[in-house]
């Protein structure tokens, strides 16, 4: 077994990404191995300023995060899908070995996430062009120019009651932070549409038949598409306003832009000819054929060629895969069954922006929601000194970090704050050994010897050009500071030390703010919950059933807008409802909840309609089909329940009201 010392934190996975956690209260670290699985794509991503050294080894380990080219090749052709997808098939100049690499717009994970490509390589080469080993041909906003790897950004921190809108969870964000935590969704929905079924022309018009946005093109209204039944004994009723939806239409929602459509059709070519409301999904088909052709007709010479050529798994996969597309005999089939009219398969990218009950977190299990975003000259700004005109991007909970019990949270952001400094005196500096002396000399005091000495090692390789270049890139973007998850961190002697050796490093006095405060950055991380997937439009009539799932089954098949499952009562709201110590009421009010419809509904009217603390309805007190099942349960057992008389019940009933 291997041993593990006090420099090796190869044990450890998401507590490896926090910084000073060794400061944090382990229930919160705890919780931050889970937020860190729901965290989401940014547009903007950038790397933390305060590292652990451990982000890019995740990012490295992360294959599906980018695109790496292993080998010299030769870019032999370009085959275009469309605008937005295509194949590139490669020779190695080693080897000789054929290869192909497929350029997509975005990569779908599940249900709405993925993230978008950064394609600017694989674009920008032609046929005839060269990869050289170790370029990046695409990768996702993940990673910078030089693959550091983020997974958030840093905002300028302030820790602050902003208008009572930052008790408990609640965060308010400016406007210009918000834009930076936007984020992706990628989707992809089916549409199944059978022989007996039109698509309606929700976006063309009498000339142009046209049923769903074209690739690039952006969806209308939430609207995707819509499609029809047709019923023969009243089809020239049916054919009548197909721009017009009604009631027995399914139509399918999402929201984005559509950046790649496949059509895969059992119909007969020449009935797809027939019918004009058909014509733009004709186009397509007409698209993938001339691709898987063109793909075909490329490939062949390579895999079948009397030159014993030497090719990849996945050249021969997408060779076989066109070539079985091309088969005029071949039928598809939909979920595990042979079907007669074709299936449309969308791929859809969406930039999400933050909203306002939006979560965050930080690094320490420091999860809030966004209760305001603000124009930004509203948030606390710097009213003199070297860091005038300076604004928080952020305000958060100043109580929570105490709550919580994770100060590393603090930490980082006044390391950061004095860091603010360090660049001031480092753009003042009038010669480039001054810069460095100011440099060298903040990394001393705040990371560890052995880290410092890399850096060392780093800034000696530099020449002067360079050097300066790197100082004038910390000035503008802050300066990037190791601290490990659980040994060789800063210690609060260290701290105090640092503040002591920058005795200009002061609180801010910020404008119409009586509280001195200090404003430092701290790096935020965006996660998958937001208020449009949560919200729900559901009625108070329907069955409560108990394995009735939040979210229906046509709302995940993107056939509602919202999920429309009744409301419910959860485990949470019985306990919650339990520390009254008053469970006859609260069995009462369950058994009317779930088995009286009529008191159901006029309960539930009341308290959206109404004040939760004057209700009007009388809980009904009838014996539940539940209580009946377990009476026959007993009485086969042997027992008997006992029932309580009238009086009981009028009491239950007076406690109720």
């Amino acid at each position: 077994m291997k041993n593990i010392t006090a420099t090796n934190h190869s044990f450890l996975a998401e507590e490896l990404l926090v910084p000073n956690a060794n400061k944090t209260d382990g229930n919160r670290l705890t919780m931050w191995c889970s937020h860190a699985t729901q965290g989401v794509t940014h547009k903007y991503a950038e790397p933390p300023l305060m590292y652990t050294n451990f982000e890019d080894q995740v990012g490295e380990h992360s294959r599906i995060g980018y695109k790496e080219v292993d080998d010299d090749y030769l870019i032999v052709k370009k085959i275009f899908r469309n605008d937005f997808n295509y194949v590139v098939v490669l020779q190695s100049r080693t080897t000789g070995k054929f290869h192909v690499m497929t350029r997509t717009e975005c990569q779908w994970l599940t249900e709405h996430y993925g993230y978008k490509w950064n394609n600017a390589l694989i674009d920008e080469l032609e046929e005839g062009d060269e990869f050289e080993k170790g370029d990046i041909a695409y990768a996702n906003d993940c990673y910078d120019e030089q693959m550091n790897f983020g997974f958030g950004v840093n905002l300028n921190a302030a820790y602050f009651t902003y208008k009572n809108l930052t008790l408990e969870d609640a965060i308010v964000i400016s406007e210009s932070a918000a834009k930076k935590l936007t984020s992706y969704t990628v989707s992809e929905v089916e549409i199944n549409v059978n022989s007996n079924d039109i698509l309606l022309n929700l976006y063309g018009n009498e000339q142009d038949y046209k049923s769903f946005p074209d690739i690039g093109e952006h969806i209308t209204k939430h609207v995707l598409s819509g499609r029809r039944r047709v019923n023969y004994s009243s089809m020239l009723y049916e054919l009548k306003n197909l721009k017009k939806t009604r009631e027995d239409d399914t139509i399918f929602f999402s929201e984005g832009q559509v950046v790649d459509i496949k059509i895969y059709s059992n119909i007969p070519r020449e009935e797809l000819e027939k019918q004009p409301y058909n014509t733009q999904v004709k186009k397509y088909i007409e698209m993938n054929d001339a691709f898987n052709k063109e793909v075909y007709k490329v490939l062949k010479p390579i895999v079948e060629g009397k030159n014993n050529n030497e090719y990849t798994e996945e050249l021969l996969s997408l060779y076989n895969y066109c070539k079985m597309q091309l088969d005029k005999n071949a039928k598809y089939t939909f979920q595990n069954s042979e079907f007669n009219g074709f299936v449309i398969k969308f791929t859809i990218l969406d930039e999400q922006k933050l909203n306002v009950g939006s979560k965050i977190t930080g690094r320490y299990g420091n999860k809030g929601c966004i209760s305001a975003i603000v124009p930004d000259d509203e948030m606390p700004i710097v009213e003199s000194g070297p860091f005038k005109g300076l604004r928080a991007e952020i305000c958060l909970n100043p109580l929570g970090v105490y709550n919580r019990l994770n100060p590393s949270q603090l930490i980082e952001q006044e390391i950061n704050f004095i860091g603010k400094y360090v660049r001031k005196r480092i753009e003042k500096a009038k010669t480039l050994e001054g810069k460095r002396d100011h440099y060298l000399t903040f990394i001393n005091k705040v990371e560890s010897e052995e880290d410092a000495g890399y850096i060392l090692e780093f800034v000696n390789t530099l020449t002067e050009e360079e050097e300066l270049e790197f100082y004038a890139e910390l000035v503008e973007k802050g300066i990037p500071v190791c601290q490990k998850p659980f040994f060789g961190n800063i210690e609060l002697e260290q701290l105090q030390d640092l503040y002591a050796s920058y005795p200009e490093a002061d609180f801010f006095k910020c404008e119409n703010i009586a509280t001195p405060m200090i404003i430092g950055e701290t790096y935020m991380i965006r996660l998958k919950h937001e208020p449009i997937f949560k919200f729900s439009a559901r009625g108070t009539s329907f069955d409560n059933l108990s394995s009735l799932p939040a979210k229906s089954k046509a709302y995940k098949e993107n056939k509602e807008l919202f999920s429309k499952t009744p409301i419910r009562l959860g485990n949470m709201e019985i306990s919650n409802l339990g520390l009254t110590n008053h469970m006859d009421s609260v069995i009462n009010l369950l058994n009317t909840y779930s088995n009286d419809m009529t008191n159901r509904e006029e309960l539930i009217t009341e308290l959206l309609t109404g004040s939760p603390f004057d209700t009007k309805v009388e809980l009904s007190v009838n014996q539940s089909n539940t209580s009946k099942i377990l009476e026959a349960l007993f009485y086969c057992l042997g027992l008997e329940l006992e029932k309580s008389d009238e009086a009981v019940f009028d009491e239950i009933e007076s406690k109720t009201k």
